[in-house]
């Protein structure tokens, strides 16, 4: 995933559109992403890249 990608989360009941602020990088062995208006780091296996266009948050 990269800078600019829009995704969902794949857990949770969450669908909200999200704009990745940043690459993936490895944080504690594991690869995480930040999201624009999310709090955190988010592991990049809890998100799917959107091929549609959705409102995003």
């Amino acid at each position: 995933m990269k800078k600019g990608d829009r995704v969902v989360f794949n857990i949770g009941t969450d669908r909200t559109v999200y704009v990745l602020k940043t690459d993936e990088y490895s944080l504690y062995s594991r690869m995480v992403v930040d999201l624009q208006n999310y709090e955190g780091e988010v592991a990049v296996e809890y998100l799917n890249k959107c091929e549609k266009e959705e409102e995003t948050a």
